[in-house]
């Protein structure tokens, strides 16, 4: 049995994410699989990116494409799960595009931003996507990012500065 990724009401939560960026920013519109088999996307406001390698190691990394994820999306049933041979099957080569560098952006710990302002969509779209495991928020000193974990994966919400 191959190792199960996300829920049907995960990828929904997924592909909205994804989808806001669909016209702007093409390349957040995309999942990314990375040459060493971590899994990883983001919409510039949150980021989500596999703990450990979940895909086999690559030459080259690979994409999820929205227009895919839709298609799985519509065809699945309710109870059932992207998986790794699911990712297998549609992962495309990248065809040049550069994604950012996640985990460099989610070992930085600290920023200096006093004031900060949460915005209540991003949030429940994040706690969708991460699951139905418990998030705790902690504000004290220099502002952190939230960060949330769960078997797979170590998830994001960045902070936005606010300007008076």
């Amino acid at each position: 049995m191959t190792q199960k990724i996300w829920n049907k009401k995960q990828v929904m939560h997924i592909r909205n994410l994804l989808k806001v960026n669909e016209d702007k920013r093409p390349i957040f519109s995309r999942i990314h699989i990375d040459t060493e088999g971590y899994i990883e996307f983001t919409d510039s406001y949150q980021a989500h990116r596999s703990k450990e390698p979940i895909m086999a190691a690559h030459e080259v990394s690979r994409f999820i494409h929205l227009d895919d994820l839709i298609v799985w999306y519509k065809l699945a049933s309710t109870r059932d799960y992207i998986t790794v041979d699911t990712i297998n099957e549609i992962a495309k080569d990248t065809d040049g595009m550069v994604y950012p560098n996640l985990e460099r952006l989610m070992n930085n710990d600290t920023c200096a931003i006093e004031k900060i302002a949460l915005n209540v969509k991003n949030l429940t779209t994040f706690m969708n996507i991460v699951g139905d495991e418990a998030l705790r928020m902690e504000f004290t000193g220099e502002m952190r990012q939230v960060k949330s974990y769960n078997k797979l994966f170590k998830s994001v919400l960045l902070p936005v500065r606010v300007f008076d």
